[in-house]
């Protein structure tokens, strides 16, 4: 009876160390670093200088003079702008340069974030297609007015692509922007006018300084 007793202890001391390595290995899993994605892979992630023109349907405004920006791609697949171009927008909204002047000192720097979503990887050519996550902007002005600017990036997908000492990021967007005035006092609630809407497309064109 003594020796059966000895066997229990000895079996239940096995399986407590089992147990023991088990969680150990389950805590070192947690522990291990994540794998990176193939945007870091392929050096995607970083810091970009680059422009924008804008196209609007105008002929004698077809294509704006570019504008120095810069881009920041993150790791979490994210296009960082600390100030995303809308001087353009802004002036054809308002029918004086000193009146659209007056709303873009009031604005000042835009940040804006948009997610992207790796829709084509193509290896031989060091390549990555995707499509940028738009969201719609709207600016609260002092004086009631609201600017809405309506991103659309049409199923037209953007490219990534790496060189031997850099990377060229490359995408567009729509735009539908307008200029909606707070209702006059004696209007219904439901009535806000709005002016005509104001549409175009910016082009950026993107190459990779930093990691």
């Amino acid at each position: 009876m003594k020796s059966l007793k000895n066997f229990h202890k000895t079996l239940f001391a096995v399986a407590v160390l089992c147990l023991s390595v088990g969680f150990a290995s389950c805590s070192d899993d947690d522990d291990d670093p994540v794998a990176p994605g193939i945007e870091e892979l392929m050096g995607m992630p970083g810091t970009y200088n680059g422009s924008v023109t804008v196209l609007t349907p105008r002929a004698d405004e077809s294509e704006q003079p570019a504008k120095d920006l810069t881009l920041v791609v993150t790791k979490d697949k994210e296009l960082k702008f600390n100030n995303f171009p809308i001087k353009d927008i802004i002036y054809s909204l308002y029918e004086t340069a000193e009146e659209a002047d007056a709303v873009l000192e009031e604005i000042g720097n835009l940040e804006k974030n948009f997610s992207f979503e790796t829709k084509e990887i193509l290896e031989e050519e060091q390549q990555i297609k995707f499509d940028v996550d738009t969201e719609d902007i709207e600016i609260p002005l002092e004086n009631g007015v609201i600017i809405k600017i309506a991103l659309d990036d049409n199923e037209e997908l953007g490219l990534y692509a790496k060189s031997e000492n850099t990377g060229k990021i490359t995408f567009k967007l729509s735009y539908k922007a307008e200029k909606v005035t707070p209702a006059e006092p004696e209007a219904k609630e439901d009535s806000t006018p709005t002016e005509p809407t104001k549409s175009g497309i910016y082009n950026f064109s993107f190459e990779k300084i930093t990691k």
